[in-house]
């Protein structure tokens, strides 16, 4: 797979916002129509509205939690360096744990 099979071909960089001290961890969430993404140093989650072109908060206190991807039915899964532990959530926004009952590895 070549880059131009994702990106079309000229492409150009557009800023969608502004703010972030260290922005990573970005995932478009189809259901809602935005990207979501960490400021690590601020130890938030940022979110940009496709429909507004508006940059919300979307959570605060998150134990630098960053690493997203989504899941077979939408929900987004994160890494939080923090809690040394994954979490699922919803697109309406509810969280979890991203599995429960896993035993650890011996040794």
């Amino acid at each position: 797979m070549q880059l131009t099979d994702l990106v079309p071909d000229p492409a150009a960089l557009e800023r969608i916002a502004t703010g972030s001290t260290w922005a990573e961890g970005p995932c478009w969430i189809p259901a809602t129509g935005t990207l979501r993404w960490s400021d690590i140093p601020g130890d938030r989650i940022l979110q940009w509205h496709e429909e507004t072109g508006e940059t919300t908060e979307y959570a605060t206190g998150v134990e630098f939690t960053n690493g997203r991807v989504l899941d077979r039915d939408g929900s987004v899964v994160q890494c939080s360096h923090g809690r040394r532990r994954g979490r699922t959530g919803t697109p309406s926004g509810r969280r979890t744990p991203a599995r429960r009952g896993v035993p650890r590895a011996a040794g």
